[in-house]
């Protein structure tokens, strides 16, 4: 593991951790405490005043102070000594992610290690742990976290050591589900559920033969996952494969639920041929724009490069629309000659009528009744078609839609309040992704940053830290090109830049990076008296700092650890898709499995690693210029 030291100011905010549940388990054994991780198969045996400060920081978490003062008062010992110690410890939990951060109790509370059960017996000696792997095979092929609830680990759960009760099962065949493999593994994306599972080469496996044909899997922990992320279905006929042991290493997350789930219940609409009346509604749109422009003096055309196609987006001045050209300023360019993009888009805002009663029509019921004009994610089904998307977001009330055959695209505000803050910062986010990925380009939820060796590319869902890691990078100087959104080329390894923004949460954030302070742009932020983010233009701030693209040289799956150092250690390709394409996908109205595909194929091709952030924060642009020296 690489560590980078540096001697800027500390940022000391009150830290409290509990245990990182459920994918870390533990059991007490008389008077030793031991920890198994279910992510990888380690497990660690814990001294005993180990077991006491785990035991202590247990499910609701507790702060270093707290854990110290109570063991220092329980075995008659200096709280200095037992504080120092205590946060050594605390390092080791943390670079091996067995705690995680989360907020300090509302008051004080007895210490789970504390009981009188767990009273140290033994004089005072420092907590330790001792990391053992010999049995990380059998704990992966045999998952522990389906236990006893009354006996704890190693007991396993009644209903699955019960009898030796199968079922017949397939893959599947309907739900949007998206199933994308690696090398050491696959993932699995039930947008439908708001649910994502990590499975081993051995759950790739087992997914292909559920594909080809049923399978009779005995009742387990693994038909139970597959079961409760909606992958497999009851199989009417009988199966060839029979799998009464299976083993496959299959982990579900929720974390990303809220991003993934859909906007309403529904079933997604399939793409057909176009309809003469979608035909006639496109070209109304031109019409509409048209005539918008004529009746206003006029539009204007601007020309930008991103991903090396040239683009041509049309306003018309002093609408709101203007306010979405900053975010890609940095990409701007001359009219090529013959003045012909490779992408046209026409925006309009505050309007709901155009003159031509047929999109009329369809205007108003996107803003007065959408939930009947549209699919579970707001796809608008009188346009959905194999050469056509169009998308309603009902929240700023923006409509956008792309015809793949003509190249051209519109976006179409239906009110006139102002855009919020995610769309001037990210604008045209749902027709970029369709668009580009025509093009073999995939649109990600990630940042990207670099020198001149290269840039990395940080995935991770909301919180992670990769949007302050990104901007820490742009403040000492590296080369920027987004913080939360760009647009990643698979076969050349290059991040191309979509939007020059960056966003900070909060006024706390200025310890980090006091240099935004008061230059944020939307009002609707808590700079200028809103409850949102503040955007910032970094062309405008950094301007030397902003590229419009990075050769990617490493993933980095950034998270914030509470350590005081930044450290970086490999991890696998399985995790690195797990990071990227959830979180992506779950963002994206018309992600399938082409969006799988092409993440898979980008994180094949680059070594991933995990970028600990430590509060010492000079060393976070340190760490990543080491990595891409090295």
């Amino acid at each position: 593991m690489t560590q980078i030291t540096s001697s800027s100011p500390e940022v000391h905010p009150p830290v409290a951790y509990r245990i990182q549940e459920p994918d870390v388990i533990h059991q007490l054994f008389d008077r030793e405490v031991v920890v198994v991780d279910l992510r990888n198969g380690s497990y660690y045996s814990l001294s005993e005043v180990g077991g006491v400060a785990w035991l202590a920081f247990g499910s609701g978490g507790a702060t270093t102070e707290e854990v110290s003062r109570r063991i220092a008062e329980s075995h008659e010992v200096s709280l200095a000594r037992v504080r120092d110690d205590v946060a050594a410890f605390v390092e080791q939990l943390l670079g091996h992610d067995l705690l995680v951060l989360c907020p300090a109790p509302a008051a004080d509370q007895p210490g789970a290690g504390l009981t009188s059960d767990t009273m140290p017996a033994s004089p005072y000696a420092p907590p330790t742990l001792k990391l053992y792997n010999d049995l990380q095979d059998l704990f992966l092929l045999d998952p522990v976290h389906e236990v006893n609830p009354a006996m704890g680990w190693p007991q396993v759960a009644e209903e699955i050591s019960e009898g030796n009760r199968s079922d017949e099962v397939r893959a599947a065949t309907a739900g949007d589900i998206l199933v994308t493999e690696v090398e050491d593994g696959v993932v699995f994306v039930n947008r439908d559920r708001g649910l994502y599972c990590v499975g081993d080469s051995s759950a790739a496996e087992l997914w292909r033969q559920l594909s080809s044909g049923p399978v009779k899997i005995k009742e387990g922990p693994v038909l139970a996952t597959l079961r409760e992320a909606g992958l497999v279905e009851a199989a009417a006929e009988n199966g060839p494969t029979a799998l009464p042991g299976c083993s496959a290493g299959l982990v579900l997350h929720r974390d990303l639920e809220t991003t993934m789930r859909p906007w309403m219940a529904g079933s997604l609409p399939p793409r057909r041929p176009a309809t003469g009346q979608a035909a006639q509604i496109l070209e109304r749109l031109d019409r509409g724009f048209e005539d918008a422009a004529s009746s206003r003096g006029g539009s204007e055309s601007r020309w930008y490069e991103i991903g090396g196609r040239s683009i041509c987006l049309r306003v018309i001045p002093g609408e709101e629309t203007n306010r979405l050209l900053p975010a890609i300023a940095h990409l701007s360019v001359a009219p090529p000659d013959g003045g012909t993009a490779d992408l046209t888009v026409s925006a309009l805002s505050g309007r709901r009528g155009l003159g031509f009663p047929l999109l009329d029509n369809l205007l108003n019921r996107l803003a007065d009744y959408w939930q009947s004009a549209c699919g579970p994610r707001g796809e608008v089904l009188e346009l959905h078609a194999e050469e056509v998307s169009a998308i309603y977001n009902a929240g700023p009330n923006v409509l956008t839609v792309v015809d793949f055959a003509t190249n051209r695209g519109w976006l179409l505000k239906l009110d006139d309040a102002p855009f919020p803050y995610w769309e001037v910062g990210s604008p045209l986010r749902f027709l970029w992704h369709e668009w580009f990925a025509r093009q073999g380009l995939q649109y990600v939820h990630a940042a990207a940053v670099g020198n001149a060796s290269g840039g990395v590319l940080l995935v991770g869902q909301g919180g992670s830290g990769k949007s302050t890691t990104a901007l820490l990078c742009a403040a000492a100087g590296m080369s920027y090109a987004g913080d939360d959104y760009c647009l990643v080329d698979p076969s050349l390894r290059v991040a191309h830049s979509l939007y020059n923004t960056g966003k900070l949460l909060s006024p706390d954030d200025y310890a980090r990076l006091p240099q935004l302070q008061g230059l944020s742009a939307n009002p609707d932020g808590f700079e200028r008296g809103g409850g949102e983010k503040a955007v910032y233009f970094l062309s405008d701030i950094w301007p030397d700092c902003v590229v419009k693209n990075l050769p990617l040289r490493a993933i980095l799956l950034p998270k914030i650890t509470g350590a005081a150092d930044t450290s970086v250690e490999p991890c696998n390709a399985r995790e690195a898709l797990a990071a990227l394409l959830p979180s992506t996908v779950g963002q994206l109205p018309a992600a399938g499995s082409g969006d799988g595909q092409r993440m898979a194929a980008l994180v094949r091709q680059l070594p991933a690693y995990r970028l600990h952030l430590g509060r010492e924060i000079g060393q976070i642009p340190a760490a990543i210029q080491a990595l891409l020296a090295g």
